[in-house]
């Protein structure tokens, strides 16, 4: 295995997660949604936000209406942010900490491993 013998079982352990709890996925605005959503949470769980090519289509007087919506979830609970954004595909650690883990087309017509 490329990783390691521990991605295997990490792998598979991830995958049977996955199958046993459903995600959610939120329809709508992000400034009206995520405060919602936020409450069903448990304090102190983890929290994975995942998006693509949102943010940059978000009108400009409204990012920090954005950030601020997704930054919030990370309020009462670790928060992991995967995005892909111009940037290439992005994830900020709860530490504030983002680093690029993929080099992405424009059009998702590609993803390589970054060299960064």
């Amino acid at each position: 295995m490329a990783g390691g013998p521990r991605e295997g079982t990490t792998h598979a352990a991830a995958l049977k997660l996955a199958a046993q709890v459903p995600i959610t996925v939120l329809k709508g605005d992000a400034v009206d949604r995520c405060p919602e959503w936020v409450h069903t949470i448990p304090p102190g769980a983890t929290r994975i936000v995942f998006h693509c090519a949102t943010r940059m289509h978000v009108p400009i007087e409204r990012r920090t209406l954005f950030d601020n919506a997704i930054n919030n979830i990370g309020k009462d609970g670790p928060l992991y942010l995967i995005a892909i954004d111009g940037d290439g595909l992005t994830i900020t650690n709860p530490d504030g900490r983002t680093h690029i883990a993929f080099d992405v087309d424009g059009h998702l017509d590609w993803a390589q491993p970054a060299d960064r």
